[in-house]
């Protein structure tokens, strides 16, 4: 598929998985049959937080569901190293405030602070 048909498709029926187990946070990131999964190991989350600023970029880019790329914004945030992941665009607070609890209750104390 081209790039362009990926954009559309991801735009169309793009989704986001969440999993928490065992000692494992995976993010699939799918869209009809293309689909990609990037692993962190919770002890090393840390700063779990919402935050409904809108993606500071040049507004071309970071607003699009691109499947085999990391999302560059969204309301649930956390800490992993250096790196800040985001999940959850464009949902709103009472939603991003859902999947933050569902983290808080899966996560270790350790990626609450």
């Amino acid at each position: 598929m081209g790039g362009t048909t990926l954009l559309l498709l991801g735009q169309l029926v793009g989704v986001d998985i969440i999993r928490v187990h065992q000692g494992e946070l995976a993010i699939t990131r799918r869209a009809g049959p293309v689909a990609r999964t990037w692993r962190y190991s919770t002890g090393m989350i840390t700063n779990l937080r919402i935050d409904m600023s809108l993606w500071d970029g040049d507004g071309t880019d970071g607003a699009q569901y691109v499947p085999y790329t990391k999302q560059q914004w969204g309301a649930v945030r956390f800490n992993y190293g250096a790196e800040t992941i985001h999940l959850a665009p464009y949902v709103d607070a009472p939603e991003a405030q859902r999947i933050a609890d569902w983290l808080r209750r899966r996560l270790p104390v350790s990626a609450l602070g």
